[in-house]
């Protein structure tokens, strides 16, 4: 479980004591993958510390990791646990293909990575984004849900999709 976005920037910004200072979009990332290897760590150090040796040295461990960003975590997961081995986790459900709704979720964050607003309805965004508007509701709604997990300057909120940050450069 993790802060929402704006307020994990909110107290970074408190702690800056400077709620004016400017940011940019990747240090509002970086904000977020910091926070998780912090939660991560905390998680697997409370699991690692349950069984040690009679050098007080942890044992070994296997920790199943699901989240999003999961590259940019395992680089930062590196640094501390060293030694570890990280590997894409396949299930024996049959063989993973990308679908058409994933497919319609990368169309529609790239035209949100490229939206001049600040928010937009999801009824105006399916009219903006014709690959949006073929989809039955519940696949529509699940693709602006995959966006929105590639695309993390943007959250729902109530029928819309708002960039809680304002328009913001790299």
């Amino acid at each position: 479980m993790q802060l929402p976005p704006d307020h994990l920037l909110g107290c970074h910004l408190a702690a800056r004591d400077n709620m004016e200072a400017g940011y940019d979009k990747a240090q509002a990332s970086r904000i977020s993958v910091t926070e998780s290897l912090h939660l991560i760590y905390q998680a697997a150090s409370r699991g690692a510390c349950r069984s040690t040796d009679n050098r007080c040295q942890s044992g070994r461990m296997t920790l199943w990791l699901v989240a999003p960003k999961l590259k940019e975590l395992t680089k930062g997961l590196q640094l501390v646990f060293r030694g570890a081995r990280f590997e894409k986790w396949i299930g024996d459900y049959g063989q993973q293909k990308e679908g058409k709704v994933e497919k319609v979720g990368q169309i529609v964050a790239g035209f949100l990575k490229q939206f001049d607003e600040d928010q937009v309805s999801t009824r105006a965004l399916k009219s903006l984004v014709p690959e949006l508007g073929e989809l039955p509701k519940m696949s529509g709604t699940r693709a602006i849900d995959i966006a929105l997990e590639l695309e993390p300057s943007w959250m729902k909120e109530g029928r819309s999709l708002v960039r809680p940050f304002g328009a913001v450069t790299a």
